[in-house]
């Protein structure tokens, strides 16, 4: 893979992030579910439902803001 992106140009740099970030994907290291409930203790719905009432709060204070 590395081969591949160099021969597009990329900078050495962007070829490593690439190829880093392709490996942590591909071995499943970016799968954040899997322990956020261990780590929480807080189930999926409950998260959902707190994400749903942050927004409600964000688009409250921006149609505040803009009122003003």
């Amino acid at each position: 893979m590395k081969g591949q992106l160099a021969a597009l140009g990329m900078p050495p740099y962007v070829v490593e992030h690439v190829a880093t970030t392709a490996g942590l994907h591909q071995d499943n290291r970016y799968d954040r579910f899997s322990n956020a409930e261990r780590l929480t203790g807080i189930g999926p719905d409950k998260r959902s439902g707190i994400r749903a009432e942050e927004r409600a709060c964000v688009r409250t204070d921006r149609a505040s803001s803009t009122a003003e």
